[in-house]
């Protein structure tokens, strides 16, 4: 499994608001990598405070790259400014 970090991915621009402002385990997160690929959907396992903040753990499968016949499992560890969007799973 992969494993990506917040210093992986590209923060959301500070002027931008997200829809939701909590994020809870069972969420869909949509995160950028800083490789320039699309923005990855992952689900949140995962939260704790660490070093002042929230960090939130999710897991995604991202799609195969050419010549790769399965998904590569992906786990990301990020923080508030790294969601550019926020899906609830409660209503």
């Amino acid at each position: 499994m992969k494993n990506l970090y917040p210093n992986d991915l590209v923060q959301r621009p500070t002027g931008i608001n997200l829809d939701h402002d909590s994020i809870h385990v069972g969420d869909v997160v949509y995160l950028q990598p800083k490789d320039g690929g699309p923005a990855i959907r992952s689900t949140v396992i995962f939260d704790t405070p660490l070093f002042g903040c929230t960090t939130y753990t999710s897991d995604a499968l991202v799609r195969p790259a050419r010549g790769e016949r399965a998904a590569q499992p992906v786990r990301f560890r990020f923080r508030m400014q790294d969601v550019h969007k926020v899906q609830p799973a409660r209503g």
